[in-house]
């Protein structure tokens, strides 16, 4: 499955009058198109990166490429390059446009999300729960079960989990024992800062 490489638009077309043909030496009127080559990722157009251009005899179909154009061809080119440009069309950067959007969209959302993390560790509440990187590559959950002035009270979860995203499996009652935990607010905030606790999620 292909799911990036190149593709080509043409973007222009018109004529050029008053022409001698190379191949069959007759003057002529040719067609003349400007095609636009750009980059795309699971078919999303990112950039273009080049113009082609091609020549075509009305009178004899021949078909002349940049490097076979005639000095007549050439300055009638530029003549009508320098009346009329071809542009790249602006849907031909959507891949970049998106990514100009999504990016600070997706920072904006982390530092959101960042504050609203910092905002639960430094004020818990009963029934928030805390994702933990216990040891390395074993991941599990606590709840805060109740608060006090500077104490925070938990329900530790029975299981453990060796991949990140199967964690979200184990948040239901039935995985949590009787172990009741304590940890000071300041511990919290350590653990937090060191990524121990790595999310919290509150209701």
């Amino acid at each position: 499955m292909i799911i990036f490489g190149t593709k080509e638009k043409i973007i222009k077309q018109s004529l050029l009058s008053n022409v001698t043909c190379s191949e069959c030496k007759e003057q002529v009127s040719m067609t003349y198109t400007i095609e636009s080559k750009y980059f795309h990722f699971y078919w999303i157009p990112f950039f273009p990166y080049k113009k082609l251009t091609q020549v075509y005899c009305n009178e004899c179909d021949s078909v002349f490429k940049k490097k076979q154009f005639s000095e007549n061809i050439k300055i009638k080119l530029q003549r009508e390059n320098e009346l009329h440009p071809a542009h790249h069309k602006v849907w031909m950067f959507s891949g970049l446009i998106i990514l100009a959007i999504l990016i600070p969209w997706a920072f904006l959302q982390s530092a959101n999300a960042d504050k609203i993390k910092d905002n639960y560790i430094n004020n818990p509440k009963v029934g928030d729960v805390y994702f933990l990187n216990c040891i390395p590559s074993k991941y599990t959950t606590m709840k805060i079960a109740a608060v006090e002035k500077d104490s925070v009270y938990f329900i530790l979860n029975d299981t453990a989990v060796s991949r990140f995203k199967k964690v979200f499996f184990i948040t239901d009652d039935r995985y949590y024992s009787d172990k009741i935990k304590s940890y000071s607010k300041k511990e919290l905030v350590d653990l937090y800062r060191k990524d121990s606790i790595y999310t919290i999620d509150r209701d």
